[in-house]
């Protein structure tokens, strides 16, 4: 499985099904019956018949860090979707992505709740590219895209 975060949803990273799943783990649930599924675990689930599924989310002390990452992502795949015009990028319950204002909002609230207390100040979109577009960054990306491409199975 590779995983690919289009169409963009927050906090999912999909990945369709591909080769062998000779590791696949397979469970068939009875009615009444709960999965347990750990925190970043692939999984993916089928209904034989119509079912109502429900989804809880358990807070965990990764949740806060992983915000920041998120509001990171947003405003980027946000520019992606409407510059690429096209329904792929972004999930239905996504909607169209977010105003930059909204992103940075979005992005310093997280940032709040992961830095020492009264260390983080407004973040503007200056801050952003700034950080985006830093050589370290840019050289991360370049590395993980050649890295990505060698594996031309994905």
């Amino acid at each position: 499985m590779c995983p690919t975060r289009t169409p963009y949803e927050e906090s999912s990273v999909f990945s369709p099904i591909q080769g062998d799943l000779k590791t696949a783990w397979s469970v068939e649930l009875q009615p009444g019956e709960v999965l347990y599924v750990p925190w970043h675990w692939w999984h993916e689930v089928r209904s034989d018949e119509t079912s109502v599924s429900v989804n809880v989310w358990m807070e965990s002390k990764e949740d806060e860090g992983e915000a920041v990452l998120e509001s990171l992502v947003r405003p980027i795949c946000t520019a992606l979707h409407s510059a690429a015009q096209t329904p792929r990028w972004m999930c239905p319950s996504e909607g169209s992505g977010c105003e930059i204002a909204d992103c940075l909002e979005q992005l310093h609230v997280a940032l709040s709740r992961v830095a020492p207390e009264g260390e983080v100040g407004e973040v503007s979109l200056t801050d952003l590219v700034d950080a985006l577009t830093d050589r370290e960054v840019l050289e991360l990306v370049k590395t993980k895209l050649l890295i990505r491409k060698s594996r031309q199975s994905c």
